[in-house]
Order: C-alpha cells, then sequence, then structure tokens
C-alpha cells in the first residue's frame, strides 16, 4: 500500500497534478498546519521517527516552502483569515510541540536561518523540572538496548529476564514498566533512579544522556532567549495532561497560561492550544471556549477548512517515513483525497496521563455478587478463567457458566470444576447466553467474565468500592495476552461517577470482562438484545449510559486473551455491529419525550461524526467499498460539513481504483527503471 501510493504521487507530480490543485480555488480555502515535535540531537528520530526529525529534514522541508511559494503564516493570524475566507494562496502554517530542549538546539537555528514563523505549544511544569521526561526516555532507552538481555530485578514487581529483540519485545516491557510507574505512584526521584539502573543494564551512559538533555524540555531560560518575532509561545497545558474532569481540565489550562505569562511577562495571553498526544473529546470544547482559547489543534490528519470547529483543527505530522513526494502531497493538497490510515501514537505516547484517584474504602457490608460466563468451544480456556474468579479477594456467590451448544468438551469440563452449568439447545449467540446467565441470579451485583478471558486477583476488590448508589456499572481497564497493545485505557477521571453516552457514541472504553453491572440496571434497560451477536456489550452500555452513571476504576485487573477463534476478530462485522447500535440509540432518544442522561445534541452528533470518519478510514484500509457504501448512507445522524462528506464521497466513488489501473497509469508515465518498486507488488 505504501509503495503504491508513493507511485501514484510520483505519478500525479510529473503529470503536473500537484501544480494544479496547489493553485486551485479549493486549495485557497484551506489551512495546512505542519506538525512537529523534536528535532533530533543524536539518533532520537532513529528510534521514534513520529517523534524526531532530523535538523537536515526540517531544513530540506522549510526550503521546500520557500521555494514552493507557500505563504506561510503565524497560527493565529492564519485561523482568522481561514474564518473570514481571506486566507492567500498555498497557506500554511508551522506548529512545534512540547518545547523540548531540541527545538531551542536544533529546530530554531532552522527557523532564523528561513525566518519563517512557527507556534510553539509548550508544556509548561517541566521547565522547572529539568529532568528527563520518564517515559519516552525508558523506551528510548530500552531502544537503545536492541538486542540486549535486561534482567528487570528491581525494575518490575515480577523481576525475570528478557531480550530486547525487535518492537514487540521493547513495547511489553514498556507497557508493563508505565503500568507499574503509575499503579506504584513513584515519586520524581525514584523514577529517575529507575531510569538510570535501565540505562545501566542495556549499556547506556545515563549521565552522557542528562550532559546533551536528551528528551528534556526547554528551561526558562532557553524560553525566554527563543526569537519571539518568529516563536509564539501558546498552551499546551501544564503537565502534558488531558483529565476528563472539568475542574482539572481546567486547572491545567490555567496553570499552563499563568506559567507562560510568567515566563513571558511582555507577550499577550496565550489563546491557541494543543491537546496533549492530540487526544480530544467533544466535551472539552465548551471549555476551552469558557476559558477564553480561540483555535485548539489536534493530530488528526488533514488540512483545516472554514466553518469545521476551530477547536478541533486537523494538521499534518511530518515524520521521517515520509519522502519528499509525500509531503509535497500534503502541500498542494493532493494527499488530501487519497485513502488513509490515523497515524499510530508512539509508545511513550499511549498511556494516558491523569490525576491519580485513591480508591474508596471497601464498604462495611459486601454485595453479594455473581458472575456470567457465557461459553462457546471455550474448553482450552474455562479452567485459567475459573481459577481467576475463584482467586478473588472479594468473594463471590455464584458463578454461573451458561453453554451455547458447545460441540467440544466445554459443558463436561465446565461441571468437574464445581460451577453452575447451563446448556442450551441451540447456538443463539452471546448476548442469548448472558441473558439466560442473569436471569438465574439474584446477586445484587453481576460480573461478566468472557472464558477466554480472566482476571487479577484483585479485581472484584477494585471494583465493588466504587458502587455506590446512583452508580450502574464499574469497569476496569483491560490488558491483552499479546504483548502487543498498551492497556486500553479510557483516558477517563477514575474512582468519579461520569455521564458516558458522549464519550460512548465515539468509542467503548468499557470492557465486556472488566465490568461489574448493577442487577436492577440490566432489569430496568431490559438487558443485551439478542439480535446483536457482535457489539451486544456496546449496544447494552449505550442503553446503560443514556439512563444511568458508569465509573471507571483506572486499574487494568482484566486480562484478555487475544487467539484466531474470536468473533470480535472480524473488523468488518464489527464496525456494522457498532453503527447498529448507535444509530438505534440515535432514533430512541430522537423518539423520546424523555431527554436521554448527559446527552448534549452538539456534543453527541460531534462525536459520532469522529467515529464515522474512523469507521470510513478503516473501511478505506480493509479495501471494504460495501461498508463504505453503507457508512455514506447514515449521514443524516452526523455533524459533518458538505465539502467534507463530498471528500469522502469522492474517495469511495470516483477514486476507488484497483491496483492495475493506477500500475498501468505509472508504467505508461514512466521508463521502466522508474517501475521497479511498483512491479514487486501483487497486482
Amino acid at each position: 500500500m505504501k509503495g503504491l501510493k508513493r507511485a501514484a504521487l510520483a505519478a500525479a507530480r510529473a503529470g503536473g497534478v500537484f501544480a494544479l490543485v496547489r493553485d486551485s480555488a479549493w486549495r485557497q480555502q484551506r489551512l495546512l498546519v505542519l506538525c512537529y515535535h523534536g528535532t533530533s540531537l543524536r539518533d532520537e528520530h532513529r528510534w521514534s521517527p513520529t517523534l524526531y526529525v532530523p535538523q537536515e529534514q526540517l531544513r530540506r522541508r522549510f526550503m521546500a516552502l520557500r521555494d514552493g511559494g507557500y505563504a506561510v503564516l503565524p497560527l493565529a493570524e492564519a485561523a482568522a483569515r481561514l474564518a473570514a475566507g481571506t486566507l492567500p494562496p498555498r497557506a500554511v502554517s508551522i506548529t512545534f510541540d512540547d518545547g523540548t530542549h531540541d527545538f531551542a538546539a536544533r529546530a530554531v537555528p532552522v527557523i532564523r536561518e528561513f525566518q519563517l514563523p512557527v507556534t510553539l505549544y509548550l508544556t509548561t511544569f517541566y521547565c522547572n523540572y529539568q529532568r528527563p521526561v520518564f517515559d519516552p526516555m525508558c523506551a528510548y532507552l530500552l531502544w537503545r538496548g536492541d538486542g540486549r538481555t535486561i534482567d528487570l530485578e528491581g525494575i518490575l514487581p515480577e523481576g525475570g529476564e528478557v531480550r530486547l529483540r525487535g518492537d514487540v519485545a521493547r513495547r511489553a516491557v514498556s507497557e508493563r514498566l508505565f503500568v507499574h510507574t503509575r499503579e506504584a505512584r513513584l515519586a520524581a526521584d525514584a523514577k529517575d533512579a529507575l531510569a538510570r539502573t535501565i540505562a545501566e543494564r542495556v549499556g547506556v551512559d545515563y549521565d552522557e544522556i542528562l550532559r546533551e538533555r536528551l528528551i528534556h524540555i526547554m528551561d526558562a531560560d532557553e524560553v525566554r532567549a527563543l526569537p519571539h518575532d518568529l516563536v509564539d509561545v501558546q498552551l499546551h497545558t501544564h503537565r502534558h495532561r488531558t483529565p476528563r474532569d472539568e475542574a482539572l481540565f481546567r486547572r491545567e489550562i490555567e496553570d499552563n497560561r499563568r506559567e507562560i505569562a510568567r515566563l513571558l511577562p511582555a507577550a499577550p495571553t496565550a489563546t491557541h492550544f494543543c491537546y496533549p498526544s492530540g487526544f480530544h473529546r467533544p466535551e472539552f470544547l465548551p471549555w476551552l471556549r469558557d476559558l477564553g482559547v480561540v483555535t485548539a489543534t489536534t493530530c488528526e490528519t488533514g488540512l483545516a477548512e472554514r466553518g469545521r470547529d476551530p477547536l478541533a483543527m486537523p494538521r499534518f505530522i511530518d515524520t521521517c517515513h515520509l519522502n519528499d513526494d509525500e509531503f509535497a502531497g500534503w502541500l498542494t493538497g493532493v494527499s488530501a483525497w487519497l485513502p488513509r490510515r490515523s497515524e499510530a501514537m508512539s509508545i511513550a505516547h499511549q498511556v494516558a496521563l491523569r490525576d491519580d484517584v485513591r480508591p474508596p474504602p471497601m464498604p462495611e457490608r459486601l454485595p453479594s455478587i455473581g458472575v456470567v460466563m457465557p461459553c462457546y468451544n471455550g474448553a482450552p480456556y474455562l479452567e485459567r478463567a475459573i481459577a481467576s474468579v475463584r482467586a478473588q479477594t472479594v468473594p463471590v456467590s455464584r458463578i454461573v457458566v451458561v453453554d451455547d451448544a458447545s460441540t467440544d468438551d466445554s459443558v463436561r469440563l465446565a461441571t468437574s470444576l464445581g460451577v453452575e452449568v447451563l446448556t442450551v439447545p441451540a447456538n443463539r449467540g452471546p448476548s442469548a447466553a448472558r441473558n439466560r446467565g442473569i436471569a438465574a441470579l439474584d446477586t445484587e451485583l453481576v460480573a461478566f467474565l468472557d472464558t477466554d478471558d480472566f482476571w487479577r486477583p484483585d479485581h472484584l476488590e477494585t471494583l465493588v468500592p466504587l458502587m455506590p448508589d446512583g452508580v450502574a456499572v464499574a469497569f476496569s481497564d483491560a490488558v491483552r495476552t499479546d504483548g502487543t497493545a498498551a492497556p486500553q485505557r479510557a483516558g477517563l477521571v477514575p474512582g468519579q461517577p461520569l455521564d458516558l453516552l458522549p464519550v460512548l457514541l465515539l468509542e467503548s472504553p468499557v470492557p465486556q470482562s472488566g465490568s461489574l453491572v448493577r442487577r436492577e440496571v440490566l432489569d430496568d434497560v431490559g438487558g443485551y438484545d439478542e439480535a446483536y451477536r457482535l457489539s451486544e456489550d456496546f449496544e447494552l452500555w449505550l442503553r446503560i449510559a443514556s439512563r444511568h452513571r458508569l465509573v471507571y476504576s483506572g486499574r487494568p485487573t482484566c486480562i484478555r486473551r487475544v487467539h484466531a477463534g474470536q468473533a470480535s476478530r472480524d473488523r468488518r462485522a464489527m464496525i456494522r455491529g457498532g453503527w447498529a447500535a448507535r444509530r438505534k440509540l440515535w432514533r430512541a432518544v430522537a423518539n423520546s419525550a424523555t431527554p436521554a442522561r448527559g446527552v448534549d445534541p452538539q456534543a453527541s452528533r460531534a462525536a459520532m461524526t469522529a467515529a464515522w470518519e474512523g469507521s470510513m478510514r478503516a473501511a478505506i484500509y480493509l479495501r471494504d467499498r460495501t461498508l463504505a457504501r453503507e457508512l455514506l448512507g447514515y449521514r443524516a445522524e452526523l455533524s459533518i460539513s458538505d465539502a467534507a462528506w463530498r471528500r469522502w464521497w469522492w474517495q469511495v466513488e470516483v477514486f476507488w481504483q484497483p491496483r492495475r489501473v493506477i500500475s498501468a497509469l505509472w508504467r505508461r508515465m514512466q521508463p521502466a527503471s522508474a517501475t521497479d518498486e511498483l512491479a514487486r507488488l501483487p497486482s
């Protein structure tokens, strides 16, 4: 796919398409906001080519802007002119995130050389902190130790030795490390000592890293010494966090703004903002407006256009993976018409930063808890799952396994393990099985556990204290057993009852096997909809959230097993099921005389639109034109502009070309030597 896209862009550039689109009225109505993070001091771009670029690449990009006649504007001016419809041709703005030391050491000389204005989003806490930023530093050190075997004794509670061979092995260690340090709530000195220990065990001179100030934020003197006629310092939250709690969110912005004013007392009040790690939600928009924020940029890829909310501006992240044709494709606007995948964040930025909340005490009287385990051919996993329930530090009253007409020996095995077993004569899917289990229980709380998942011993101990009166569901984080995925952290404030419907319209942070639900709530909403065989839990959470509050533990106490036989691996069916659930709820809310809890129509439509765009990207990536056309039919539920919707329509109905067509066009336009890469692609 990558080679094909590069070939198509090269052909478009050679054929004059770049110049045609660059000078079109369509491009003049749009602003390209370039995004950079770091400029390497040594080899950081080899470790994280999405976060760092070498200085020479930055110079080459700035040269392309100058030689291409692009109008590089300060973001504040560009946003105002975009809103007024007075953008100059070929409008571009340049942004840098975080404010790392390498910005002052490597990027500023290039900015001075080309005299181009940039916006710097500064996270201010670290200006006084002057230590390496812990998470990315640890990930960098593990990368430097590639191929070595590291002794984890004293680094992780479980100890052991791991060979750091390849991205998967390093990522698995990084994720375990990030979870451990957050759960242990390590102080700054302890984190520094831990980073030094990692460096020693992978053979890296940590003192040299400190001297070079790799992965450090600029200090106060460096901020004050910036060329402020070219560098506009703006908001990025104080601690590089995006809390879901409104009071904490406001505090982050206010602290950030106050610290910038202290560092730069002569500068105007900062009113432009960048979401840390691109994490944003519809409910943030009114909070930002109340704080006087004029624009907010994301990490979503695209060109900013008039009519889109300026508090959700897309950008284009320049990375080491991109060649000159790909960069020029975005400058001209041609790449906006090509299918693309959303960018994956680096492992250092995948774990959401949030304010920790101490868990409440265990209630004096423990509620009765029943566990429902739907089972279809789950024999290989049953024993481990049941053992994890019996190992809970909070006792359960009943364990009910509901066998959904398995063809293996699941029933015999479950019976031999001494749990209650219910059977159904014909396979009806997990919704019907769970409903059968719920009906058999008379407990106050119901926990769900799929047979191929299991719990940590403190799972119920973590969730039960979060279930006072008025809370319908408590849920945990989930980690996967394949070592390739970070905890599915929801980015929510732990321990606080939340109206989650707008979040659920965008995505589901509630793992099925990580949930604890009041029995009376299940009765109130009618249990699972048995018409759903996939996304059945998502559909249930939507209905519950429309009437009740949910609470998030912030701890990964559920372990999800990853294997080839899972129904949830069918991405097309999951997308269809998710949209069936969203549209069902949306119609019910629209037709109800009683408003759904926590529903802001504008925020909900924005969340639906963001989810829809993600589904469209997935359909295009999966090359499923039928699915993409189905999604195009959902426009009535969305708050998408005519121009944005047309862009998607054109991708599906006009530019959905077979590989062989693009390959033939390319070969006609180029000499044989230029088609070597394309020739290696399957037709």
